[in-house]
């Protein structure tokens, strides 16, 4: 049993099933796009490494990797003028949405419960 479906709870659940674990996924959203989550996730080089064996579980996993432009960043002051940039170009910047629905391919027990914590009193 994996607790959450994002990026993690999915990595994790491949990686378990690749392992001959039978896998069950319990995500508290209601649907796998029913929340924001951020437009993009920069990966560095060990987040790609960890995902290098779900290659083999997900085919176009490698070209959504493919596409995907390198991380630059850029470092400004309190007005937002530009003092310099550089590029990693061993880590990518990816559209969070779409790895998840790529993460999500060939993991069929994923139950999709709307879950709400209690507040504290």
């Amino acid at each position: 049993t994996v607790i959450g479906g994002g990026l993690g709870g999915f990595s994790l659940a491949h990686h378990l099933a690749d392992s001959d674990f039978e896998v069950r996924i319990f995500e508290r959203d209601r649907s796998p796009d029913s929340r924001e989550q951020g437009y993009y996730i920069g990966l560095n080089k060990e987040g790609l490494a960890a995902l290098t064996p779900v290659y083999s579980r997900i085919p176009d996993l490698d070209s959504l990797l493919k596409k995907s432009q390198s991380m630059v960043f850029i470092i400004t002051d309190d007005n937002l003028k530009e003092y310099f940039q550089f590029a990693d170009p061993e880590s990518k910047l990816i559209n969070r949405r779409l790895l998840r629905s790529h993460l999500s391919k060939g993991i069929n027990a994923v139950s999709y419960t709307h879950l709400t914590l209690p507040t504290k009193r």
